[in-house]
């Protein structure tokens, strides 16, 4: 990025700019060779992902899927490109929507009959309304500047549910492979000879890809690898005599389904016949897709921030993708937005600025409107093992590498959330992240001190001046009076340590009768009304000790507080 765009500018002003310079010779030829380069990846992406949400029982219709997927990658690059913040970043289907996308999809397959007419519809609006859905709320939150606010969902149920993703992408990768979902009963026909040639070569492949990423780290390393993948694959069929037909009737090749790949509008009917019950049972997990989207994205662009050294606009990226998803929706397509991967491999590789999103677009356009029909030469073991590849990084980097990123506790989380995931549902799993993150902050928060201060008469005076005589006094009676300075927020945790500290006060046996208790509020944000409760236990312990309860410095909301539940209160 060789350029920071002034806030003042229009965003018409700025790409318009950015263009002219990056026209120039010296800089044209990098920036078409990052963008085709890039292009190329971002097709065996999409239609990795698409082969992933129409797989199983939708394999019918995996055509539709890959079109699907591949005009969500026109789309994204191409609005991205033009209206981010950061020049240079580049958009992308993104994997972690679409794995959700692929259960909302196996559970509408799963509720409907496989010859009802309106499965295909339900499948393809559920998808585009997701879509849309997601521009809209993603540009919500830019419009009202709450791109921070997706930042408090805590971390620990983030690495959860990537680590999950990774889970259900190496599931998929398989299924996708062998041609039917991965469950313990069908875990047998996997080891028939006839099975093992059509996922076997895949899984070698991403396992390559995942090891050899880590011990090479050149920015054309996966390239090469696809490369590579594809030369050797076509070269075996050569030595062992296979034809195209004989593979692709084997299961190896894409076939018929890439070479049709295929994409058009929704028409007014799918909309009508879709089962929108079935689609609005969903909710719950359209919900995470929003949230899901809102954090993968601010994620993305916080590594971005750190690649290209400088601060970005959260809320313009937020309001960027949300103008790509809505676009993608109306087209019928998937979640899309800002990818750290591709954007750091073009940087790596000389592409600046907004060309090589524009050119990578356009790439993908032309593979899908022109050039479909190689997409039947298209190695099936090169999607799973892309496929595999991907789940296994995610796995490694969240529930492997994550025990030296987290605490013991959060990562036990993370694990927690990956088991109940990979067991149940992507809903349930993050529902219990969350009750079981609450309930460690509970027990954390509880441990912090709400008392500032603990002082007796003896240890703090007023300005008064006093006597000779009087200063003894306070001195050998002071221990009579204990002063709480309170801090923070209070609540049922924090009240009932104070409660037990009073108890302790006065079951000292080496202290004096304690005669007064002051709490002092000055310094107390505010209270719930379950921590309440436990200042009553403390003036029923005033009654029953005959000592004097006095509450200072309440703020007026505080003090209403404790006039409705009938504490009596001196400030």
């Amino acid at each position: 990025m060789n350029q920071k765009e002034s806030p003042s500018m229009t965003v018409r002003e700025s790409w318009r700019t950015g263009l002219r310079a990056e026209l120039r010779a010296d800089r044209l030829l990098p920036a078409v060779i990052a963008g085709v380069l890039l292009g190329f990846i971002e097709v065996i992406v999409a239609i990795s992902l698409g082969s992933l949400v129409f797989s199983g029982d939708l394999a019918l219709y995996l055509p539709r899927g890959i079109g699907i997927a591949l005009i969500t990658s026109v789309v994204s690059m191409l609005v991205i490109a033009l209206r981010t913040s950061a020049p240079g970043i580049l958009g992308s289907i993104q994997d972690t929507p679409v794995v959700l996308m692929a259960v909302i999809g196996g559970t509408l397959v799963g509720s409907m009959a496989a010859d009802d007419p309106a499965l295909l519809p339900t499948v393809l609006v559920a998808i585009a309304s997701i879509s849309i859905l997601t521009g809209g709320f993603l540009w919500a939150l830019g419009m009202f500047n709450l791109g921070k606010l997706t930042r408090y969902i805590p971390y620990p149920v983030i690495g959860g549910f990537l680590a999950a993703t990774g889970w259900l992408l190496a599931q998929g990768s398989i299924g996708t492979m062998a041609g039917y979902e991965l469950t313990l009963d069908t875990l047998p026909d996997l080891l028939k000879s006839d099975q093992l040639i059509l996922w076997g070569p895949g899984v070698a492949f991403g396992l390559t890809l995942f090891f050899g990423l880590r011990y090479i780290t050149h920015d054309l390393t996966l390239p090469g690898l696809l490369v590579g993948a594809f030369l050797v694959f076509f070269a075996v069929l050569l030595i062992t005599g296979t034809s195209i037909d004989e593979a692709t009737d084997k299961g190896l090749l894409l076939g018929d389904s890439g070479s049709a790949a295929s994409w058009k509008l929704l028409a007014p009917s799918d909309w009508i016949d879709a089962d929108w019950s079935a689609i609005l049972g969903q909710s719950a997990n359209i919900g995470a897709i929003l949230a899901l989207s809102a954090v993968g994205l601010l994620l993305n662009a916080s590594g971005l921030e750190l690649l290209f050294k400088q601060d970005m606009d959260l809320n313009r990226e937020l309001r960027a993708a949300g103008l790509a998803n809505v676009l993608t929706g109306a087209a019928g397509g998937m979640v899309g937005y800002p990818t750290l991967s591709l954007t750091r491999l073009s940087h790596r590789v000389g592409g600046r600025g907004r060309l090589p999103g524009i050119a990578a677009a356009g790439v993908c356009a032309v593979m899908l409107f022109a050039g479909t029909s190689i997409l039947a030469y298209f190695p099936v073991m090169i999607l799973g093992g892309l496929l595999l590849f991907l789940g296994l990084d995610f796995l490694d980097e969240w529930a492997i590498r994550g025990y030296r990123k987290f605490n013991r506790l959060d990562y036990g989380v993370v694990l927690l959330i990956l088991g109940v995931i990979a067991t149940t549902d992507f809903l349930t799993g993050v529902g219990v992240g969350l009750v079981v993150m609450v309930i460690l902050f509970v027990l954390q928060y509880t441990r912090i001190d709400v008392v500032r201060h603990a002082l007796t008469g003896a240890e703090i005076h007023s300005n008064m001046e006093r006597s000779a005589h009087h200063r003894r006094a306070l001195a050998e009676m002071g221990d009579h009076v204990y002063m709480l300075e309170l801090q923070g927020y209070i609540f049922f945790g924090t009240a009932n340590a104070l409660l037990e500290r009073v108890r302790a006060r006065l079951d000292d046996p080496d202290r004096l009768p304690l005669r007064f208790l002051v709490l002092d509020f000055r310094r107390v944000s505010g209270l719930d009304s379950s921590s309440v409760l436990s200042f009553g236990k403390i003036r029923l312990l005033a009654d029953q000790r005959d000592f004097v309860l006095v509450l200072t410095h309440l703020a007026p909301a505080m003090q209403r507080q404790f006039d409705r539940d009938g504490l009596a209160a001196s400030s």
